[in-house]
C-alpha cells in the first residue's frame, strides 16, 4: 500500500511536468468523466502532497484530490506518448506537453475546491516529511486508551505513516505495537516523531522505495535484505522469530527480544 513518502515523491516526480501546463485530462474508464471535462485544458498552479494525499490546485474552485489507498497507482507512458492505449483501471488520464500518465485504481479520485482541500488537510495529523521537530500536538496520542500499533496508522495523529513504516519505526524505537500509548513519555514521542521524519524523508529520496535497513551503519546485518521487521520471519539483527498479528484491522510485526512489551 503505497504510503505518504509515495505522494511527496510522485509531486516532485510530476511537477517539473505540469506546473504552468496547459493539461489535457480524459477518463478512459468514464469514472471521472464529469471531473476530467471540467478540468480538460486547464492549467495546474501548484502541486502539493500532505500525508498519502495529493492536491493539483487549477484555481481556488478547482482542485483535484487524489489518494491512491490501497491499489491505486501512476503509470507512465513511454516518452511521454499522449495517445498510447489506456492502462487497466485507469480512471484518469493527464497529459502535458512533456508527460502523459494514467491513474489507476485509486481510492479518492475527485473533483474539490480550495476550501474542501483545507478542511481534509486540517484533520490529518502532522507530516513527519513536512514539519522537523515533534510538534506539541503529537501528546494527543496518549489521551486514547489504545495500543500504540493502532495509534501510529491513525492518519490524524501522523499523516503518511502505514503499515510498513508503522512496523520498522516502532522497531527502531524497540516499541511493542501492544504497548498503550498512555504509557509513552515524552522521550518515546521524540524518538516516533524523528524515526517517522527519519524514514519516509529517506523514502522520498530513496525514489519512493522504502529501505530501512542501513548496512553501511548496522553491521549487524549481514544480509541483504530491506526491513528489519515487517514481512520478515527473522529479526535482522538478533536472528529471533518475528511475531506477526492482526493489530487494528491490519498486520502487525514485532521482534519481542528487541521489543519487549512490559507487563
Amino acid at each position: 500500500m503505497p504510503e505518504g513518502h509515495i505522494a511527496h515523491f510522485k509531486v516532485l516526480e510530476q511537477t517539473p511536468h505540469l506546473l504552468g501546463s496547459q493539461l489535457r485530462l480524459s477518463s478512459p474508464n468514464r469514472r471521472f468523466e464529469t471531473g476530467a471535462a471540467l478540468l480538460d485544458a486547464s492549467t495546474v498552479t501548484s502541486l502539493q502532497a500532505y500525508g498519502k494525499h495529493i492536491f493539483y490546485n487549477f484555481d481556488a474552485r478547482r482542485v483535484l484530490h487524489v489518494h491512491l489507498g490501497m491499489d491505486g497507482s501512476f503509470a507512465y507512458h513511454r516518452n511521454g506518448n499522449h495517445n498510447g492505449r489506456a492502462r487497466s483501471g485507469a480512471w484518469l488520464r493527464v497529459a502535458s506537453p512533456t508527460l502523459a500518465f494514467d491513474l489507476r485504481n485509486p481510492k479518492v479520485c475527485e473533483l474539490i475546491d480550495a476550501t474542501r482541500r483545507d478542511r481534509i488537510i486540517a484533520a490529518l495529523g502532522p507530516d513527519p516529511i513536512l514539519v522537523d521537530t515533534p510538534p506539541r500536538g503529537l501528546a494527543a496520542i496518549r489521551d486514547v486508551s489504545r495500543p500504540v500499533g493502532e495509534a501510529l496508522v491513525d492518519q490524524s495523529v501522523i499523516a503518511g505513516v502505514g503499515n510498513v513504516y508503522r512496523a520498522e519505526i516502532l522497531y527502531a524505537c524497540a516499541i511493542h505495537p501492544e504497548r498503550q500509548a498512555a504509557t509513552l513519555s515524552d522521550d518515546d514521542l521524540a524518538n516516533i516523531w524523528s524515526g517517522a521524519v527519519r524514514m519516509l524523508r529517506a523514502g522520498v529520496a530513496d525514489g519512493g522505495r522504502i529501505r530501512t535497513v542501513e548496512r553501511r551503519r548496522d553491521l549487524k546485518v549481514r544480509d541483504s535484505r530491506t526491513y528489519y521487521v515487517y514481512g520478515q520471519r527473522f529479526c535482522a539483527r538478533c536472528g529471533s522469530l518475528i511475531r506477526r498479528w492482526t493489530l487494528g484491522a491490519q498486520l502487525a510485526y514485532a521482534c519481542e527480544t528487541c521489543q519487549p512489551l512490559a507487563v
